[in-house]
């Protein structure tokens, strides 16, 4: 490095300072954590996140500011830097600002929606089995397993998907919702759909059969979610039956279209508007036309 590159380091490293000192008057003002935070959120909407980062840093020496740390890591996942938003949620931790449910939610919904992001899913599994330590000061609810299950689904891992979801408890504190069943479905039938079987030999009659599958085990779900709901455990919205409707549709056989009608039915009290399969009266309705069922 030259001379003039020295003196220009020399330059930059003292205005740092400058900075840094110049923060340093401003910490009694910001002892309060909401005004610290609504500092930091402010800071971060005009783009400073390292001033940001600075401030916090000097904060946490005496205040407790997990909200702070939150808006960063929240800022650092919105401009889609996955692993400055780990670095700084391993930071807060050393700086003994405990992670609160907010911080886990942040993290696992972030992650679920960086998919590309080679580390996504075991970054995501860490975080996640880390709530269940001893020493975890927040335990894992169902927020976080949906935001977990997203991650598998959307990754592709439906192993790993139905581990977590074979640890939920049945009832009670973090038994699955319907946003769980919507995931869980959803991931299903993506799986199902995008897997390219013709790269191992997979022929159309055997694709077929592995869509249908990926439909029975849907159905076998959905039972299981139909108890749930007359027990009142469980609340059915559009975007469940939506997710088994599209699975169904999945399998192009006559039976899966025509599950689809009474399955609005049976959730909606819609009434079909044409008889039931097997129901004598349905031959003299006009035949679905058979390129549905390519």
């Amino acid at each position: 490095m030259n001379q003039y590159g020295e003196q220009r380091v020399k330059a930059i490293r003292k205005g740092q300072q400058f900075r840094r000192h110049d923060l340093e008057k401003e910490m009694p003002f910001l002892k309060d954590p909401l005004k610290l935070a609504n500092y930091i959120l402010g800071l971060l909407n005009k783009d400073e996140p390292k001033k940001a980062l600075e401030v916090i840093r000097l904060a946490s020496k005496k205040t407790a500011c997990t909200v702070s740390w939150n808006h960063l890591v929240d800022y650092e996942l919105s401009k889609d830097r996955v692993t400055a938003a780990l670095k700084l949620y391993n930071e807060m931790k050393k700086r003994a600002q405990p992670p609160d449910s907010h911080t886990y939610t942040i993290l696992l919904r972030g992650l679920a929606s960086h998919q590309d992001y080679s580390q996504t899913l075991s970054r995501a599994l860490s975080v996640y089995n880390s709530m269940f330590a001893p020493n975890s000061p927040v335990k894992p609810s169902i927020t976080h397993s949906n935001a977990v299950l997203k991650v598998c689904g959307r990754r592709g891992d439906i192993d790993a998907l139905y581990g977590i979801a074979a640890k939920l408890p049945t009832h009670g504190v973090g038994a699955p919702d319907n946003l769980t069943f919507t995931t869980i479905l959803n991931a299903v039938r993506h799986a199902a759909w995008t897997f390219n079987g013709s790269k191992i030999g997979e022929t159309p009659a055997e694709t077929t059969e592995r869509r249908q599958r990926a439909v029975n085990e849907g159905r076998r779900m959905w039972d299981d979610i139909i108890g749930r709901w007359r027990k009142g455990n469980i609340w059915i919205d559009e975007a469940l039956v939506c997710a088994m409707g599209r699975l169904q549709l999945m399998g192009r056989h006559p039976t899966n279209l025509d599950a689809v009608l009474s399955l609005v039915e049976q959730t909606m009290a819609i009434p079909r508007m044409v008889p039931r399969l097997n129901d004598p009266e349905r031959s003299s309705v006009a035949p679905v036309p058979s390129r549905l069922f390519l």
